[in-house]
């Protein structure tokens, strides 16, 4: 009589455990969660290797619910106010990794700007001097309420950053890439180069400028040509290049929103040396124009780094 061999059943192999992702937001425009969703079809590939935990622009959130034991936390947005300063802290305390993203995270972005006037100008601006404000019994915020830091302050400032993408807003493939590198067990890498070397606009070799033109007010821009070279005020020699140079190739200035590159430690000084270099003085323009010209030199140079920028020291007088 035949021996009849039991067979088990072949046991399935345990599912592999993701890594567990939570993206909060301090103070921010939401764009950058916005280029988190652009991920598209990537995104579901990610999904099936990282669980999202916690995303204001995924789930309702709370904040008395921030999960313990997180992977990978992606925060956006610079601190503004006492509230983004606990948030933060809190998020990094459960956290392995901290990824700052976007311009605002990584350096104080557009609301840095902020920097160059105290809180009080603020209140005053917002709630009694605008011309479209009617406030005749003064009323104010709670001061419970209305609770800003004494500046605004870029995330690497309060808490330990991991990992940098800046961008207004990252790139989506930017943050694909990142994502990946990371469950690959790899560290994200930054290009190294500048806008510039990434740009498709012909340069003609030792250009001079000889007037510097305001974009806003001149689009007689020639669609090929370098765009400093044109006299208009660019930045991408002195901008960490990984967009593609996707504003200078569409007929937009850069403006400076990945940084400094990695061999500048401020971007709006060597800008403005660069411009010094570059003036046709010999043409007409001299120094005090080229200043003029700029009409908000300050804005223009350091429109998304100043909270991190030498500059902002001496703004503020408090070597803060």
């Amino acid at each position: 009589m035949a021996q009849v061999k039991s067979q088990a059943k072949a046991e399935k192999p345990a599912p592999a455990k993701k890594v567990r992702v939570a993206n909060g937001w301090l103070s921010v425009c939401s764009g950058c969660e916005i280029s988190l969703l652009d991920m598209d079809e990537a995104l579901l590939g990610v999904l099936e290797k990282v669980e999202f935990v916690h995303s204001p622009v995924l789930m309702d959130i709370k904040y008395n619910e921030i999960p313990d034991d997180i992977d990978v936390c992606i925060l956006t947005g610079c601190i503004r106010n006492k509230e983004n300063m606990e948030l933060a802290k809190e998020y990094r305390k459960k956290s392995k990794l901290v990824v700052a993203l976007g311009a605002c995270a990584c350096f104080g972005g557009v609301p840095g700007l902020g920097n160059l006037v105290t809180n009080q100008e603020i209140y005053d601006t917002v709630y009694f001097q605008t011309p479209s404000t009617i406030n005749g019994t003064n009323i104010v915020p709670d001061p419970d309420v209305l609770t800003l830091t004494d500046r605004v302050y870029a995330l690497p400032e309060v808490v330990k950053v991991d990992y940098a993408l800046p961008g207004c807003p990252t790139p989506s493939n930017v943050i694909v890439a990142a994502l990946t590198a990371l469950l690959e067990g790899k560290e994200p890498q930054l290009p190294t180069l500048t806008v510039c070397d990434d740009c498709p606009r012909k340069r003609t070799e030792g250009f001079t400028i000889p007037r510097v033109k305001r974009w806003a007010y001149n689009h007689d821009m020639d669609p090929e040509k370098c765009i400093l070279e044109q006299g208009y005020l660019c930045m991408g020699s002195v901008t960490r290049t990984g967009c593609d140079a996707t504003c200078p190739s569409g007929g937009v200035p850069c403006r400076g929103c990945w940084g400094p590159s990695p061999n500048i430690e401020d971007a709006g000084a060597k800008m403005m040396s660069n411009l010094g270099s570059l003036t046709d003085v010999d043409g007409g323009m001299s120094p005090g124009e080229l200043v003029e010209a700029l009409a908000d030199p300050v804005s223009l140079l350091y429109r998304y780094n100043l909270a991190l920028a030498p500059i902002n020291k001496t703004i503020r007088g408090d070597g803060k």
